[in-house]
């Protein structure tokens, strides 16, 4: 609050207030900046020749912008375009772009390691940060794909049993199996030798 005297310019006390998200822009004699507007420590008079009279000017705010960044993390191929946000506003994600030879795409997560939040793709988000300008990365996630491997005896015995034996495998890994024995009158090939 500041008194003023008509016909003496005064510069208006600079705004101490803030917004989460939000940057400081004017100030308004209308709430909805529609009166006359203001910059910050502006020199005013004559704001009205009323005396006694109560003078409210509204601070007037932007919403900040920032960006967010997709990071491949491990990637073998493939981009994802980056995106501008405002705060307050909600957007879905860019839609994945990344690939990972033996991976499926498991969402993102604002921690490379996968320790801090995690969003599905596409998914809606808003005010992952209030700083203007400021830039946000998102790390792809990975699951390791797997396959099953069957081993079947045919007749014979492996493993001391003749039974089939299913196990699961991560891509990549290796599984050491023991020679099956042929069942009577047979011998074991591999490849067809």
């Amino acid at each position: 609050q500041m008194s003023m005297t008509y016909d003496i310019a005064k510069a208006l006390t600079a705004n101490g207030f803030a917004k989460t998200g939000y940057t400081f822009t004017r100030w308004n004699t209308k709430a909805d900046g529609s009166g006359s507007s203001y910059t910050n420590g502006q020199s005013v008079k004559n704001l009205t020749a009323t005396d006694g009279a109560t003078i409210t000017l509204y601070a007037q705010w932007t919403a900040n912008t920032y960006t967010i960044k997709f990071a491949g993390n491990g990637s073998t191929s493939g981009s994802t375009a980056q995106m501008s946000m405002t705060y307050d506003i909600a957007k879905a994600l860019t839609a994945n772009g990344f690939a990972r030879t033996g991976y499926s795409f498991n969402g993102w997560n604002t921690k490379a390691d996968g320790s801090g939040t995690s969003y599905s793709n596409k998914q809606s988000v808003k005010n992952l940060t209030s700083t203007n300008g400021g830039t946000v990365t998102l790390y792809a996630k990975w699951k390791i794909n797997q396959y099953t491997l069957t081993v079947k005896p045919n007749g014979g015995t492996w493993n001391s049993t003749s039974s089939n034996s299913t196990f699961t495998q991560n891509y990549n890994s290796t599984k050491t199996i023991a020679n099956p024995t042929a069942p009577a009158g047979y011998k074991v090939t591999f490849n067809g030798n």
